[in-house]
């Protein structure tokens, strides 16, 4: 169920449904997703919640505040383009 954790309907279907078991959010900035994890906790949500940091030291600041999971995204972007280009070459 793709949706933008600024709409209300999104935290909404979050609170009421509780069906929702993993979270990734992909905000660009730190406080957008320290203030969704916040939220997150008072609507008592359990499921996994995953995250992009987009630099080195917020990926622990993000994990701290509760994030079960926090990518930084410009390390996994290298080593992914990287694989999609030798795809490219190959075939």
């Amino acid at each position: 169920m793709p949706g933008d954790p600024t709409d209300a309907d999104f935290r909404d279907r979050v609170k009421r449904e509780h069906g929702v078991d993993l979270i990734m959010l992909m905000l660009p900035k730190i406080q957008s997703n320290l203030a969704i994890l916040r939220q997150l906790k008072r609507f008592s949500f359990r499921g996994d919640v995953t995250m992009l940091a987009q630099f080195p030291d917020e990926e622990a600041i993000l994990k701290e505040a509760g994030a079960t999971a926090a990518f930084k995204i410009y390390a996994e972007a290298d080593w992914g383009f990287a694989d999609h280009v030798a795809d490219l070459r190959s075939g």
